[in-house]
């Protein structure tokens, strides 16, 4: 079987957006195959979608409008994304590290999160099972790599995942 390892995490995004569908929804880090997706299922529905990377915030730009903000952050830890509450948060940023200090920011702050690159073996440079304790439920996707994980304080994921 041949895919895109960027796109792993489709599956798993894209059920969490067409489930929960009433409040905003935060992107870190951007990307072909997650920003175009927010952007397309989410109409009408307040998207932030930030990255650290100049470069990628350009070539999204013109998705910015009225529902879907693009913005580049120069320093994640300036963010103030863990002022408000989110409905869904997806995790996919550089630098590797900073994915945990800003998932432990928003663990109080989403219904759901879905976060890629979560297999074992990558352990090592994120430093998820550190943050995979501070959610009540966890579901991982282990079916194609990268592995992608859903994590929530309030919702069963994994049981509603089994349906």
């Amino acid at each position: 079987m041949s895919f895109d390892i960027s796109s792993t995490h489709v599956p798993i995004l894209a059920w969490a957006i067409t489930t929960f569908t009433k409040g905003s929804v935060l992107e870190l880090g951007m990307g072909y195959n997650s920003t175009l997706l927010l952007h397309t299922l989410c109409r009408k529905r307040k998207i932030v979608s930030l990255d650290n990377n100049k470069e990628w915030a350009l070539k999204f730009s013109p998705l910015d409008n009225d529902y879907h903000q693009i913005i580049y952050t120069p320093n994640w830890n300036e963010c103030t994304f863990d002022q408000e509450y989110w409905e869904v948060v997806f995790v996919d940023h550089a630098p590797a590290l900073q994915r945990k200090e800003d998932i432990k920011r928003l663990v109080d702050k989403c219904t759901v999160m879905v976060i890629h690159d979560t297999e074992p073996v990558l352990d090592k440079f994120y430093l998820f099972s550190e943050i995979f304790p501070l959610f009540t439920y966890n579901f991982h996707y282990r079916v194609i790599m990268p592995n992608t994980s859903i994590v929530s304080k309030t919702v069963n994921v994994a049981e509603m995942l089994k349906e």
